[in-house]
Parts: structure tokens; sequence; C-alpha cells
């Protein structure tokens, strides 16, 4: 409000601008929410990708263990060729797991980034289950 005022101090003129901000304000409560479901979104995500990655660093960890101890044991009974056989045979089964996991780490990685190809197969389901 703009006011002009004479000489005895009381206003001449008055000038007076109003402007309807509804649809402003609408708009800006709507991109709050917007913002407010983005942010929520992504601490949701962001828990469970920390979650994921608790569960597959202790899944990793196991079969990298056995891989470990059971070359340490076969390093120790080099002479005994039945344990060495056997701990072979254990780091083959803890390697070949620990190679699936990483593969489907690899996989969810493809997924998440939209770059996987997906190939059609005729499948056996009999062999499957």
């Amino acid at each position: 409000m703009l006011a002009e005022t004479a000489s005895d101090g009381r206003p001449k003129r008055a000038l007076y601008v109003a402007q309807d901000v509804t649809e402003s304000k609408l708009k800006e409560e709507k991109e709050q929410q917007a913002l407010k479901e983005a942010c929520e979104a992504a601490n949701h995500a962001n828990a469970a990708k920390s979650e994921f990655m608790s569960r597959m660093s202790h899944d990793i960890r196991t079969p990298m263990n056995a891989i470990i101890g059971m070359t340490a044991i076969a390093a120790r009974y080099l002479d005994d060729q039945e344990r060495v056989a056997d701990c072979l045979g254990k780091i083959t089964v803890s390697s070949r797991h620990l190679l699936s996991l990483i593969n489907e780490v690899l996989d969810m990685s493809k997924i998440e980034s939209g770059k996987i190809d997906l190939a059609e197969e005729e499948i056996s389901l009999s062999d499957q289950i």
C-alpha cells in the first residue's frame, strides 16, 4: 500500500495492490510434499542398501573363511593325500558358492542400472525344480 499525505499529515491518495497467491502456495505445497516423499524414498533405499551390504559381507566372508582355512590345513598336511583331497573338495565347494554370490551381486547391479539383457529360452521346469 502506498499513501501520499497532505501538509496536515492526512492522506490525500492511497494505492492498494493485492495479489492472489493461492495457486502459487498450492504449487509450493505440492513441491514440498514431492520433495518430502523423494527424501523418504531415498532414505528407505539407503537403509535397504545398508542392510544388503551387511548381509552380503557376512555371506561372502563365510565361504572365504572356509577357503582360507582349508588351504592352511592342506598346506600343513601335504603328506596326507586323503586330508589334502578333502580340503580341496571343500575349497572347491566354497569357491563355487563365493562365485555364485559375487555373480548375484553383479546381476543385481546390472538390474539396478538397467543394463541387464534378458534372453528367452525354453527350459525344463522339472529339471529346474
